[in-house]
Formats: structure tokens, C-alpha cells, sequence
């Protein structure tokens, strides 16, 4: 989220002799209560034959600065001492962000992890564009482009609502420049390694949900928030999520998320297999569930994805000598974005990723998906199993049986 700090208004004012005009919020002192209250200021700033409109802005918020310079903006009951970045975020900034919870609380990570240990004493009004600047540049350089511009958003962000909120006359991080960054990191999968995790994942629950991961491209979230009820036979119908061990139903990242995605012909099996070996395969059972703990004791609930990664799936990939880094639904979905350009269309991988964005969605129920998608699926499908030869000397082709579609 990101308010705009007060830069006041820039206007117009005569008829012969033009001159530019700034408005903006001044803080005073009123006697009586011994109490700062804001009030509404009129500015003449300079004639327009000598300034340009983005001149008188500037001029105007070195004003805005100026005539702010003594404003307390503090809360009656904290002491100046306290307005900390520290404390403006806790008790500020994250309360006022209106997102999702995850991107709420993925966002509270980011600033405690890559901002706060730097500026987390500071006060406000002590920190400086030169700090915040160097801070950034050193993050580019240490850290991957989306942990820089998250860092950039976020302090703009933060010193926005500060100065929206009054608590500093100017932000500091209005002239803040992203600087270059590293390359981000483009590994995918290669089919060797696909067919080697997969075959070395023992478990048919943990290889069912690998599978559905590495063919079907769905998001971390999406996975674990699959009931059985989504499950269609030839199709995975993608309605809920799961954050931290929760189940979210009907909450879904982006509107086009939610839709039919085809089970490529030979990940069929696995994913029956499962189904066979499963407690309860009810309309409402998660497809992947664990037992709760504490207050939730007894229950069946979704996997914590970074738990069920560390304990079920790596020491697989460390058996294996596949690296972890490669191993996240991430690389997943970007290994089928790759591998698909070589057995579809670029729509066949959008409709795959869902990252449709100008089209109205389709209500689920409703919804077609063209055969060139699946014919796409199962080509890549087929390429990656061919390459191992399974015991026996004969590669392994989609199955040639009648496939049952399964109703909600």
C-alpha cells in the first residue's frame, strides 16, 4: 500500500501577469490549548514566465518542509523519543495496509528482515535520503532484484504515510532511485532431474503432489489447498489456497487463478494411486492433509509448504544430489513456462500459468479448456518421461484407456 505524502497543490492565479500558487496543510500552535492544529495555507510561489509547473512544486515543497519544521505530528501519549521507524511501522504503517494477509504479512517480513535491523531505532525525522540510498544500493548488491525493489516500495511507502499522517513535513525517500540489480535467477528443471526426484520420491502422497507441482504448474498455495472434490479425473479444478497451514476457500491470488487445469495423461495414474491409498477421499478431505497440532490437535489440515518441502521432499533431493534451490513450486511452474514453448502456443501457456488478465474469467463450472492445452500438457509430459528408460527397455507412453471424468 502506498499513500501519497502532502506535496500540496500547484495552481494558476491572474489574468495579465500569471503567477503560480501553491495550497498546502501548515501546522500552528494554538494558544489557548497550548496544541498544534493544522490549517490551510495560501502561498504565492512565482510568475509563471520564470517557472515551469514542476519548478513551482519543487519550490513549493521546500515550503511545505520549511513552515513544517516545528510541527510535532505526535500522538499525545508516546514520547518523542519513541517515534521510531520501529515503532511508526508496527503501530502505523502495517495497520493501515488493506491487502491480503499473506501479502500483508510476507510485506511485515520484508521490512524486519532487510530494512528494520539498519533503521529500526532511528527516528523518523533523523533518517536521510543519503542513508536510505547506500542502504538500498547495498541490498542490490548482496541480495536477488525482487528483495531490492520490495525494499524500494516499502520505503517509499512507509515514509509516504509518515508524511501523509504528519509526522515529517518531507519524505526522504521521494527522490530514492532503484539502482541495478543482479540477475534473477531463471533455473528450471531439467527432464533427467524431473524423472529422477520424481522415481526417488517413495511416498505416494508426497510423489501425487510433486506431480501435480512439476506437470500441472500450480502455485505453492493452490497445492496444498486441493480437496478431493477439485479433483475431476482428467482435470484439477483450482478454487482455494492454504497459507501457513490454513485452508483459505474461495481465496485465490488473481481472479483468472481460478480454473480447470488438465492432468496430463501419464501424471493420471500417480495421482489415482493416491486416491486409492487415501483415508478419505470425501468431496471436502484436502488431497495432501497432515495432523494439527495444539489447538487444533486431532484435525486434518493442510501442510505447511515450507515444513512439508524441508522434511518430505529435500532429503530426497539431498539423497539424490539434486541442489535444493531447484527444487521449489516456483522452478516448477517456470520449468513448464519453458518447457511449453517447444509444445504449444504462447496461449497455451498462459491458459497453463493463468496469468489471463484482460478477459473476464468464466465461472468454473462453465469453463472449456481447448484440446491444444492439453495436447500441449501431454506432449511435454510425454518428452520429460522419455527420458529415462524404465526396466525393461520400453519408454513409457500415455495410457490407452477410457478416462472417467470426475464431478464435483
Amino acid at each position: 500500500m502506498a499513500l501519497e505524502y502532502q506535496r500540496g497543490s500547484v495552481f494558476l492565479e491572474g489574468t495579465r501577469r500569471k503567477m503560480w500558487v501553491g495550497k498546502y496543510r501548515v501546522w500552528q500552535r494554538d494558544p489557548g490549548t497550548d496544541t498544534f492544529v493544522a490549517k490551510q495555507r495560501t502561498k504565492r510561489i512565482g510568475p509563471k514566465s520564470e517557472l515551469t509547473k514542476f519548478q513551482a512544486e519543487e519550490r513549493l515543497r521546500d515550503m511545505i518542509a520549511a513552515d513544517n519544521a516545528t510541527a510535532p505530528a505526535v500522538p499525545g501519549d508516546v514520547a518523542p523519543k519513541q517515534l521510531t521507524l520501529a515503532w511508526f511501522v508496527a503501530n502505523r504503517h502495517l495497520p493501515m495496509m488493506t491487502c491480503r494477509a499473506t501479502t500483508k504479512k510476507k510485506t511485515e517480513y520484508e521490512i524486519g528482515r532487510y530494512l528494520l535491523p539498519q533503521f529500526g531505532d532511528r527516528l523518523l525525522k533523523e533518517i536521510g535520503l543519503f542513508e536510505l540510498q547506500t542502504h538500498l544500493n547495498t541490498l542490490a548488491q548482496n541480495f536477488s532484484d525482487s528483495v531490492a525493489r520490495h525494499a524500494y516500495v516499502n520505503l517509499r511507502s512507509i515514509f509516504n504515510n509518515a508524511v501523509e499522517l504528519d509526522f515529517i513535513a518531507k519524505s526522504p525517500a521521494r527522490r530514492l532511485a532503484m539502482p541495478e540489480t543482479k540477475p534473477s535467477d531463471t533455473s528450471v528443471l531439467p527432464p533427467a532431474t524431473i524423472m529422477s526426484l520424481l522415481q526417488g520420491t517413495e511416498d505416494p502422497m508426497d510423489r501425487c503432489l510433486l506431480a501435480i507441482g512439476i506437470f500441472c504448474a500450480l502455485r505453492t498455495s493452490e497445492v496444498f489447498g486441493l480437496t478431493w472434490g477439485n479433483y475431476w479425473g482428467e482435470y484439477v479444478a483450482v478454487r482455494n489456497t492454504a497459507y501457513e497451514g490454513h485452508l483459505q476457500e474461495s481465496k485465490l491470488k488473481t481472479r483468472p487463478s481460478r480454473a480447470l487445469v488438465p492432468i496430463p495423461d501419464l501424471v493420471q495414474p500417480i495421482v489415482e494411486e493416491w486416491h486409492r491409498r487415501c483415508e478419505d477421499t470425501s468431496s471436502d478431505a484436502l488431497m495432501f492433509p497432515t495432523i494439527g497440532k495444539r489447538s487444533r490437535k486431532g484435525q486434518k489440515v493442510p501442510f505447511d509448504s515450507t515444513n512439508f518441502m524441508e522434511r518430505r521432499i529435500h532429503p530426497v533431493a539431498d539423497r539424490l544430489g539434486i541442489p535444493r534451490r531447484l527444487v521449489t513450486f516456483q522452478v516448477m511452474r517456470r520449468t513448464v513456462a519453458t518447457d511449453l514453448q517447444f509444445h504449444g502456443t504462447p496461449k497455451d501457456v498462459q491458459t497453463v500459468l493463468r496469468h489471463a488478465s484482460a478477459s473476464t474469467t468464466l465461472d468454473i463450472y462453465q469453463q472449456s479448456v481447448a484440446e491444444s492445452v492439453k495436447g500441449a500438457l501431454n506432449a511435454r509430459t510425454e518428452a520429460v518421461f522419455a527420458s529415462v528408460t524404465p526396466k525393461g527397455g520400453k519408454k513409457m507412453t500415455s495410457p490407452r484407456h477410457t478416462k472417467t471424468k470426475r464431478n464435483p
